[in-house]
């Protein structure tokens, strides 16, 4: 069999990477390099290429944290993206690689998030087989998420349904004018102070983002008759079928009338129409899945929502 060979990855080759990711059934818009790249200077990066005949057979985000290798600390998931047909021995290879890798940089701990379930199904099996006797904890968090297929044939909860009758003066648009982006994010940063946090984006990055890969991320505004905005929601595209709110807001001056439920649906529809499969609402645990939200779990729930995991992995370097 021949052997994988490697290389530590450089900006120069970020356009043969994207193309691998996409080419791939578990690559998803957290792996390429298009999005990680805006805020590339917040970390000290350690990708890893892996080729085969001069051909790219896997790939690994991943930066260094706090002593460890993390992949990826600038996204919501990482995991090694790799051609389904790669042998399990081939896999084991690309595992014993990386830990000598973080041996010589003394680097004693692996920490992978993966994707969702409904996203990677057995995408990442081989790699988690091959690291089994390393992996020393696996945290499990929880997600709801809308089958959109099943979207006209289900319904919410009797108060959603009612609320969105209630709130037919409301109207829900997909905007990307600067001054929607501006008051939504206002409108945001006022919510998260609210729990003594801020948005993991800055407004710079938020406009980097949507400008640079504005066939990816669109955001959605609800407004009343004044045309103001009330409650809106920045949507990923993470693959060809899975979409996830990464944002939610509601202006506090309008929280009674729940206009967040009228973005949601109006969501739901605008992606099921364009073919997608799943509309993600995001994780609804703290402290790494030990503690569920419980309100913000059954708001979701209130939609006729599924769950789906997303785990991360602990793994010792021998």
């Amino acid at each position: 069999m021949d052997q994988i060979k490697y290389s530590i990855f450089s900006q120069n080759v970020s356009d043969e990477w994207d193309q691998f990711v996409l080419s791939t059934s578990g690559g998803t818009l957290h792996s390429r390099r298009e999005f990680l790249n805006y805020h590339k200077e917040k970390f000290e990066d350690l990708s890893f290429i892996f080729t085969l005949d001069n051909e790219i057979v896997a790939v690994l985000a991943a930066a260094v944290l706090n002593d460890k290798l993390v992949s990826h600390p600038g996204a919501s998931y990482g995991g090694l993206i790799y051609k389904q047909n790669l042998k399990l021995e081939q896999v084991s290879e690309i595992k014993n690689i990386i830990y000598q890798e973080c041996k010589v940089r003394k680097l004693n701990e692996l920490e992978i998030r993966f994707p969702y379930s409904i996203m990677s199904k057995n995408y990442f099996d081989k790699f988690k087989y091959v690291t089994n006797s390393e992996t020393t904890k696996v945290f499990k968090e929880i997600s709801q998420y809308i089958p959109l297929d099943e979207l006209d044939n289900t319904k919410y909860s009797k108060n959603f349904e009612r609320i969105l009758k209630k709130n037919k003066n409301f109207h829900t648009l997909q905007s990307l004018e600067k001054k929607d982006i501006l008051n939504f994010y206002k409108i945001l940063e006022k919510n998260l102070v609210k729990h003594d946090t801020k948005p993991t984006h800055s407004i710079e990055e938020l406009n980097y983002l949507i400008e640079n890969l504005n066939d990816d991320f669109d955001l959605f505004v609800t407004k009343n008759l004044e045309g103001k905005i009330i409650s809106a929601s920045l949507v990923m595209k993470l693959d060809t079928k899975t979409v996830h709110s990464f944002y939610f807001c509601t202006d506090y001056d309008f929280i009674k009338s729940s206009p967040l439920i009228n973005t949601i649906d109006f969501i739901a529809h605008n992606y099921k129409s364009l073919g997608f499969k799943n509309y993600s609402l995001g994780i609804s645990t703290e402290k790494k899945g030990m503690v569920v939200n419980g309100n913000l779990n059954s708001f979701k729930e209130k939609f006729n929502t599924l769950a789906t995991i997303r785990e991360t992995y602990l793994i010792n370097i021998p």
